[in-house]
């Protein structure tokens, strides 16, 4: 892979890093509030459970998305030497 092709998909990664912390944020606060009005009946558990998985799942992505970049910038010194 050349040079350039690394820079742009360094980006790319970037940018969905970006907006994957974006989601976090806004599942984080919605799993807060949920959890903070109180659990009432099987509606607000099956959303909090599913919330916490999305949670876990946005998560691993982020980590799998820094780890893609790590390499990518690895690649990139090796292409300069």
């Amino acid at each position: 892979m050349d040079k350039e092709a690394v820079k742009e998909r360094i980006k790319f990664y970037t940018e969905l890093l970006k907006l994957l912390w974006v989601l976090l944020i806004a599942l984080g606060g919605g799993l807060s509030s949920l959890f903070l009005r109180g659990v009432e009946g099987f509606k607000e558990l099956l959303l909090i459970l599913v919330g916490f998985i999305l949670f876990v799942l946005v998560l691993l992505g982020i980590v799998i998305v820094v780890k893609s970049i790590q390499k990518l910038l690895k690649s990139m010194e090796e292409i300069n030497d």
